[in-house]
Parts: C-alpha cells; sequence; structure tokens
C-alpha cells in the first residue's frame, strides 16, 4: 500500500539477496555468515549511493528529524539513498564502513518484513513532512525543503523471493524470516 502511495514522489526497487543458515552455538562461523551476506549487500549498492543502515547501535530520529535528514542528504549529498536491513546475525564490518549513516529504527527487535513496511511507511511520511501535506501531525510548525522525485531500493536475504508488503499485519506472521535488506532511493 505505502508502495503505491509513494508513486507520485518517486520510485521504490527492493532488492534481495540470499541469506545463510545460522548457527546459535557458533560465534566464529555466524562472523563468516555475517561477513558473506555483507559482501552479497555491498555487491548491490553502487558507488555513489548514500547509505543508512539501520542499526540498534544507530542514531534515533522522530519523523520529523528524519524528513529533515534526507531532505539535507537529497540537498547536500545525493539523491540515491540506499537503506540496508542486516541479517539476522548482524552486519559485516564492511558493510558498517560503508554506511554513510547508522539509523536505529527503534529499541525492539522486529521480524523483517514488518521492518520493511515500518521502513516504507516512514519514507512515505518523510515525503508527506517534506511536502506539507496531509499525513502526519505533529505540534507546532515543521517545514522543510521538498523532496524532489527519487527511487527507493530495497535488497533483502530472504530464502523466499516473494515481497508482500502491503498485507494485514496478521500475514506478516506467516511469512516471517530473518533477512537482509537494503532499500534505496534513485532518480
Amino acid at each position: 500500500e505505502y508502495i503505491k502511495r509513494l508513486n507520485p514522489y518517486t520510485k521504490i526497487e527492493i532488492i534481495e539477496v540470499n541469506d545463510e543458515k545460522t548457527y546459535e552455538d557458533s560465534p566464529s562461523l555466524n562472523k563468516q555468515i555475517m561477513d558473506i551476506e555483507g559482501q552479497r549487500i555491498l555487491s548491490k549498492i553502487n558507488k555513489d549511493d548514500f547509505v543508512i543502515a539501520l542499526d540498534l547501535h544507530g542514531e534515533s530520529f522522530t519523523s520529523e528529524k528524519l524528513a529533515a535528514k534526507l531532505s539535507e542528504i537529497y540537498t547536500y549529498h545525493t539523491s540515491k539513498i540506499t537503506f540496508v536491513i542486516a541479517g539476522s546475525c548482524g552486519y559485516g564490518q564492511e558493510v558498517l564502513k560503508r554506511a554513510n549513516l547508522r539509523w536505529k529504527l527503534s529499541d525492539c527487535t522486529f521480524p523483517h518484513q514488518l521492518v520493511r513496511l515500518l521502513l516504507v511507511e516512514q519514507i512515505y511520511r518523510c515525503y508527506k513532512i517534506n511536502n506539507n501535506e496531509p499525513y502526519h501531525k505533529y505540534l507546532g510548525f515543521y517545514k522543510t525543503n521538498a523532496l524532489n522525485s527519487h527511487s527507493f531500493r530495497c535488497v533483502d536475504t530472504r530464502r523466499f523471493l516473494t515481497l508482500i508488503l502491503n498485507i494485514f499485519f496478521y500475514n506478516f506472521l506467516r511469512y516471517l524470516s530473518y533477512t537482509t535488506c537494503k532499500i534505496s532511493i534513485r532518480p
């Protein structure tokens, strides 16, 4: 649903990369898995992309501050923004080094399909805020430069190649898997 709503502003590309089987009792194998998945993610990121890694150790933003941050990135950096969601083991060091910004979506842990939905909703909310259009309710007057047309990509490590974002929440419980995701903004 949010992808359809974003059509007047941007387009979203979701790219999934394969994930690896994880081992609860082997930290060294899981580090190798993070590196393997990290290389898969990095192979999908373009040199001129501004990379935002969703990370529990990242910076927190309100919706208004995120909208301002995206506007700042478009104005001073690039119109190509890539959001990356790590696999169940986390990020390899190379992905974190490549990230221009680390964003903490929440203190909570969510299934990856729900993270994607929350991410796309926040992107939509940012466009509405920056274009001063009704959708987001906030106190006081807030205005930034309007975001122009850009596009988004998502790279996601999943064993299942279908992506279902516009289903009701209860359907997410049927499709849960731990994956790595990249969502990019492209002109």
